[in-house]
């Protein structure tokens, strides 16, 4: 058996790889075969973000996309950054996001308010 803190370390690690192997996909891969990262590509970069709790990275690729991709975010681009920032307990930056998606005439759905909710409950704003 693999020690709680050796497996925390290992989960740690596999979740550092995943986030590199994604960046070097989307910053040259892609590049060398002429591709440039669309809606879908961005969106699934956030995913890999959001399981390994990587909230800056996130919020730095939802202010890069118009400018540097040429890709507008989506309601799903916003709600991953939402539950980015809940899962690395960065909670002020929900807030921000959140009013960062109202601003660019984003609508909410189900996705977000379930990620906002679940902001809100861990900040324990939400009682049983």
């Amino acid at each position: 058996c693999i020690r709680a803190e050796a497996q925390e370390e290992c989960d740690w690690r596999r979740k550092e790889t995943l986030v590199q192997q994604a960046f070097e996909l989307l910053d040259f891969e892609m590049a060398q075969y002429g591709l440039r990262p669309d809606l879908v590509t961005i969106n699934s970069l956030l995913g890999v973000l959001m399981v390994a709790k990587k909230y800056t990275e996130s919020l730095e690729i939802l202010s890069a996309m118009e400018t540097q991709y040429n890709v507008r975010a989506d309601v799903i681009t916003y709600s991953t950054c939402i539950s980015t920032c809940d899962r690395a307990h960065q909670w002020e930056h929900v807030a921000q996001v959140h009013e960062q998606m109202k601003s660019a005439g984003i609508k909410e759905n189900v996705i977000t308010y379930n990620a906002l909710i679940s902001a809100a409950a861990r900040q324990g704003y939400v009682e049983r």
